[in-house]
């Protein structure tokens, strides 16, 4: 199954498909009968001639729409919504948005019902999988130990929720760490094994890590959130940047003036962001040197003003931890690495369930 979901859109040939995995044939058809008997795979007769005896070549390629899993991302003021198919290509994406006042069990309930929306978009296909990319820490029952950022979904048992309704395997995990995933799986995996994501933000600092290409979450889902610690500055270091904006006339909720600000070189504006880098360094640096990545990949605010930002906070870093020295990139994914990550997580989760099966 893996090597057809590696394989381009025009599948392969059996005799391909047994140069990639080293199964004999007869395992191999046996296989393929399973998955075409599922509606995972379509077998397609070749329109060539065989070039000596026996049968003529065909194809097997993966059914681009019998099979799809949903991502969802959940924010404090909005919820984000992709449908991918299993060669996780995105098929539809939505967005809800959630006033003020929102109880937990209403929120729940509108992201049920988009997610009942989109699936009934595509009703021939089987959904496989849900993966919610949630703000907090998310224990070992996946269940919403604590949400600082929506603090009444703490305690919130949101997989038990999904799986009444939909029937499927749901996976629930903190949103900065499936950004890391995401990041991993789509940009940054070809050329590191070890990674950090830093999502930067005017109100919050936050961090997921991918060692040996594997998302780790440590024992209790804690993993990474070097922001409890008040010494590090993860959390002071975005409240006094955005005080400074305020001060001079800029709104973080929408900061364009600010970042032309910067980009010409205003003092006061210069020398607050200059301030933040060495705060958020001083958490990074830990987390390097706890886990030593090749490459640390940034978004939010620190990637959007630009390269200058990037090689400040790489200078930084390097300065108070002088022992590691991993590449600063700006995240290919930018703002989408939690939905693309929790779309990679379910996928994931598919494709380890279909190897045990079909090997």
């Amino acid at each position: 199954m893996e090597a057809l979901l590696e394989a381009d859109a025009g599948g392969l040939s059996l005799a391909e498909i047994a140069a990639a995995t080293g199964y004999s044939r007869p395992t191999i058809r046996a296989a393929i009968q399973q998955l075409t008997d599922s509606g995972w795979v379509i077998k397609e007769a070749s329109t060539e001639e065989p070039a000596g005896r026996g049968r003529p070549p065909g194809s097997i390629r993966v059914d681009p729409v019998n099979a799809i899993v949903i991502g969802v991302d959940v924010r404090p003021k909005f919820t984000r919504f992709a449908v991918a198919n299993i060669r996780g290509e995105v098929l539809e994406s939505s967005e809800i948005n959630h006033i003020g006042g929102t109880t937990a069990s209403e929120r729940l309930d509108a992201i049920i019902d988009e997610v009942r929306r989109l699936f009934e978009q595509f009703a021939r296909a089987e959904l496989l999988s849900i993966a919610v990319a949630a703000p907090g820490i998310i224990d070992r029952d996946r269940r919403i130990a604590l949400s600082p950022a929506i603090p009444e979904w703490s305690g919130l048992r949101i997989r038990a929720r999904l799986e009444d309704e939909f029937g499927v395997p749901v996976l629930v995990e903190n949103d900065a760490h499936l950004a890391a995933f995401g990041e991993y799986q789509r940009a940054q995996g070809a050329t590191c094994g070890n990674l950090v994501h830093l999502v930067t933000d005017f109100d919050f600092t936050a961090s997921g890590v991918v060692l040996g290409g594997v998302m780790f979450r440590g024992s209790s889902g804690a993993a990474s959130t070097v922001g409890e610690l008040d010494v590090l500055r993860w959390s002071s270091g975005p409240a006094q940047l955005s005080s400074v904006l305020r001060r001079y006339g800029h709104d973080p909720e929408d900061p364009g003036s600010f970042f032309e600000a910067l980009a010409e070189g205003s003092e006061a504006e210069s020398a607050a962001f200059e301030h933040y880098i060495d705060d958020i360094a001083l958490g990074l640096a830990a987390l390097c040197l706890a886990f030593d990545p090749e490459a640390v990949a940034v978004s939010g605010i620190v990637a959007r003003a630009g390269e200058g930002a990037l090689r400040m906070l790489e200078e930084s870093l390097h300065r108070q931890a002088h022992l590691v020295t991993p590449r600063i990139v700006p995240s290919v994914l930018g703002d989408g690495a939690m939905l693309t990550g929790a779309l990679e997580y379910a996928l994931a989760d598919v494709r380890a369930r279909w190897l045990r099966i079909f090997g």
